[in-house]
């Protein structure tokens, strides 16, 4: 993702460039929270 090569902090600015490429990255976030939980109790 280019974001963080033009906005190296996790800054506002940061956000708004990530909310102009992936609208609903939030959403995409919190499903790869859900997966990544899921693999680990899998893993275990």
């Amino acid at each position: 993702m280019s974001c963080h090569i033009t906005e190296h902090s996790h800054s506002d600015r940061l956000y708004r460039l990530v909310n102009q490429i992936i609208p609903n990255w939030e959403q995409v976030k919190t499903r790869l929270v859900e997966i990544a939980s899921n693999l680990l109790l899998f893993l275990r």
